[in-house]
């Protein structure tokens, strides 16, 4: 798109016409039940249930929702809640520093595509047709044994790491430094997938959004620092990918303390 209308104005005005498409889904996606029934909206809770339950064949479901007494206390969950207790306050800075690498580390090597190859064009292309194959490579990843959620973030995170290394010995624009660039790009696209489905794992329901909602705001700082490293590239490559490298790689190791939730049930509360 940016081939056939350059001008950044009327180029952004073209590409948010697209992001107008998902608002329709407000009126057609239903509300987590089990968030519902976290904070004692039973009855709203039973109707997505049994709409699921219809929509799966089951005709005429009956169903009942008892709300237990020990979890009647309180039903307003604060990240300050989460950071009171140990687990989850663990939890919460690892991970709020993963989400802000995986955002500074995506975008900043979406920016710097131009950098690997000769046509900026074609180089933004590769760079988002390789994010393609990493939503097959994630969902088969994910659910295996032998790798986990756990596996998959710290891997995909040091391999970006190494990526960043070794492109900060690769001056000159070529065939091997462009390969290694969208390999870069790729086991980052496959890491900020696998946040998608392993964070929400590893806190209660009470509180599962408002640590998700905190480190979405993690992400958006690194989104924002990304913006700085093309021109830090263009300034001193070898700095600019150094950057990549040691925040990839810190990022890998950290999520080394995190637990692996495959085959686990979420908890509902602390």
């Amino acid at each position: 798109m940016a081939y056939i209308e350059p001008a950044w104005r009327p180029l952004t005005r073209i590409l948010c016409i697209p992001q107008i498409i998902p608002l329709i889904a407000l009126w057609f996606v239903p509300e987590s039940p089990r968030w519902l029934y976290s904070q004692g909206r039973l009855a709203e809770a039973e109707s997505v249930l049994v709409k699921i339950a219809k929509r799966n064949g089951v005709h005429q479901p009956v169903l009942s929702l008892i709300k237990k007494p020990s979890e009647s206390k309180k039903t307003n969950f604060t990240v300050v809640d989460a950071l009171k207790h140990k687990t989850t306050r663990k939890r919460l800075l690892v991970l709020g520093y993963v989400w802000f690498v995986c955002s500074f580390v995506y975008y900043g090597l979406t920016l710097a595509a131009g950098d690997i190859g000769d046509n900026p064009y074609v180089s933004e292309v590769l760079s988002g047709l390789v994010e393609l194959p990493t939503l097959l490579l994630t969902g088969y990843i994910l659910d295996r044994k032998w790798c986990g959620r756990k596996r998959g973030l710290c891997s995909t995170l040091l391999l970006s790491g190494v990526a960043g290394f070794i492109l900060m010995f690769c001056q000159e624009k070529n065939l091997f430094k462009m390969v290694v660039g969208l390999c870069g790009k790729m086991v980052i696209a496959t890491a900020f997938n696998t946040l998608y489905i392993y964070a929400p794992e590893l806190f209660p329901t009470v509180v599962r959004n408002a640590a998700l909602g905190s480190q979405s705001m993690c992400a958006r700082v690194g989104g924002i620092l990304s913006a700085y490293m093309k021109t830090l590239i263009l300034i001193n490559h070898v700095a600019g990918y150094l950057i990549i490298s040691i925040t990839g790689i810190t990022a890998g190791l950290l999520s080394f303390f995190l637990p692996e939730t495959l085959g686990t049930k979420p908890p509902d509360s602390f």
